[in-house]
C-alpha cells in the first residue's frame, strides 16, 4: 500500500490510476484500505467515497455498461494528465470530474455533488438513482433517489448526529446514540436497521431490526418502535401508513396501501427521473398495490392498469390519462 495515500482526499483518489486499476481488477479491497488508512481519518473517508463511487457504478446502476466505462476510464488516464485545481474550502464533485473524461460523468449522474471539507460532510443523489456512504463510525447509510445526507466530520464519532432530505436505509454500528434529524422530525437509535422517509409533510419510519425512538417535529409524539413497527406523520400528526414495507424500495420495488395517486406519481417520478403529466378526467381513487423499480414502462403500468388509465411513454416525458 502506498504510503502518500494517507495524504490524499476524494479528488486524489479519483484521479490515481494505480488505485482506478487496483479497485477494477479487485487488487484492492476496503478493508485493506480502511486498515491502512486507520491512524488517518480523513483520507480513510476520502478513500471509502472513492471506493464506493468506483465499485457502486455496476450495484446502483446495472443498465450502465461498466466495461465500457472502465475502458473509458482507462483510456483517460493513459492520456495526458489533467491539472485538478483544488478550492480552499468545499469542492463539488461537478465542479472537477468533468475535467477527467466523458466516462466519468456517468458517475455523476449517481451521486450530484458531494461537498467534502474538514468539517462537513454532503452528499446528494439525483433522480433515478440510488448510493451508499460508509460512516466514519462503520455504519452504512443507502440513499434513495432525490435525497441529500450532510453531518459535522469533526464530531461525528464523539455525537453521531446527521440531517436527511429525502429517503434513506440506515445499518448502524453499535455505539453512543445515533440521531436523524429530518424536516420533519427525528430518529435515534443504539445501534439496528431501519427507514426513514421525509419529503414536504410526509414522514415515515420503519424499525426492521433493534429499537428506534421516533419523534415528530412538534415533538409532541415520541414512539419507541420494535422490529417490524412502523410510525407514519402527516404534517406533524399521527396518520394512517400508507407505505407498507417501505424499506423495499432496496429490493426494486414500492408497496402502498391507501396512498394517494400523486404521491405515488411522484415516487415513480423520482425514481426514474421521469416527467410524469396526469391528465385524467376522472376522479381517482387511492393507490393500494406494488409498483416494481425494474424498469420505467412496468412501473407506469403496475399504477395505471388498476385505475383503469392509459399511458405514454416518449423518452424521458410520459402522460397519464
Amino acid at each position: 500500500m502506498k504510503e502518500f495515500y494517507k495524504t490524499y482526499d476524494l479528488e486524489d483518489f479519483l484521479c490515481d490510476e494505480d488505485f482506478l486499476s487496483d479497485v477494477k481488477q479487485h487488487k484492492l479491497t476496503q478493508d485493506q484500505l480502511q486498515n491502512f488508512l486507520a491512524d488517518n481519518p480523513k483520507a480513510m473517508d476520502a478513500a471509502n467515497q472513492a471506493f464506493a463511487i468506483m465499485t457502486g457504478i455496476a450495484a446502483q446502476n446495472p443498465e450502465i455498461d461498466v466495461e465500457n466505462l472502465w475502458s473509458k476510464i482507462d483510456q483517460s488516464i493513459s492520456e495526458e494528465p489533467v491539472v485538478v485545481k483544488k478550492s480552499a474550502s468545499i469542492v463539488p464533485l461537478v465542479r472537477w470530474i468533468s475535467g477527467i473524461a466523458a466516462g466519468f460523468l456517468l458517475m455523476v449522474m449517481l451521486v450530484k455533488n458531494i461537498y467534502n471539507n474538514d468539517q462537513t460532510f454532503t452528499m446528494e443523489v439525483t433522480y433515478g438513482n440510488e448510493a451508499s456512504h460508509v460512516l466514519p463510525d462503520g455504519s452504512t447509510i443507502y440513499l434513495n433517489s432525490g435525497s441529500k445526507l450532510q453531518y459535522d466530520k469533526a464530531n461525528f464519532e464523539k455525537e453521531r448526529v446527521l440531517f436527511l432530505e429525502g429517503e434513506a436505509y440506515f445499518a448502524v454500528e453499535k455505539g453512543e446514540k445515533f440521531k436523524v434529524k429530518t424536516p420533519n422530525g427525528e430518529v435515534e437509535v443504539l445501534g439496528t436497521t431501519f427507514n426513514v422517509f421525509s419529503r414536504d409533510t410526509k414522514f415515515q419510519v420503519a424499525c426492521t431490526t433493534g429499537k428506534v425512538r421516533v419523534t415528530n417535529l412538534k415533538k409532541d409524539v415520541t414512539e419507541i418502535l420494535l422490529p417490524d413497527q412502523v410510525i407514519q406523520f402527516e404534517a406533524g400528526k399521527l396518520a394512517e401508513n400508507t407505505l407498507t414495507n417501505r424499506y423495499n424500495w432496496r429490493n426494486k420495488k414500492l408497496e402502498y396501501e391507501g396512498a394517494s395517486p400523486i404521491f405515488v406519481i411522484d415516487d415513480i417520478s423520482r425514481q426514474f427521473d421521469l416527467q410524469i403529466d396526469m391528465n385524467a378526467k376522472q376522479a381517482l381513487q387511492y393507490f393500494s398495490g406494488e409498483i416494481p423499480l425494474t424498469d420505467p414502462e412496468a412501473a407506469i403500468k403496475a399504477f395505471t392498469w388498476p385505475l383503469r388509465l392509459n399511458y405514454t411513454i416518449e423518452g424521458k416525458n410520459v402522460t397519464i390519462y
